[in-house]
């Protein structure tokens, strides 16, 4: 399963983590849907604590 795939169901894909995992240890995730002509993508740190302060970023369907 491609965890990058935008369709109109959201997928979640781990884009980056640290490889030594100590007390600050943290991983990037992104939501990944596509909305029309647009993928969005929302992301930001692993975990519930983090949801309001994850970032959004639009691309270009087409081009994506």
């Amino acid at each position: 399963m491609n965890r990058f795939a935008a369709t109109g169901e959201p997928t979640t894909a781990t884009i980056a983590c640290c490889p030594s995992c100590g007390p600050e240890c943290f991983a990037v995730e992104a939501r990944i849907r596509r909305e029309g002509d647009a993928v969005r993508w929302e992301w930001g740190r692993r975990g519930a604590a983090w949801d309001g302060k994850r970032r959004t970023t639009l691309f270009d369907a087409a081009a994506f």
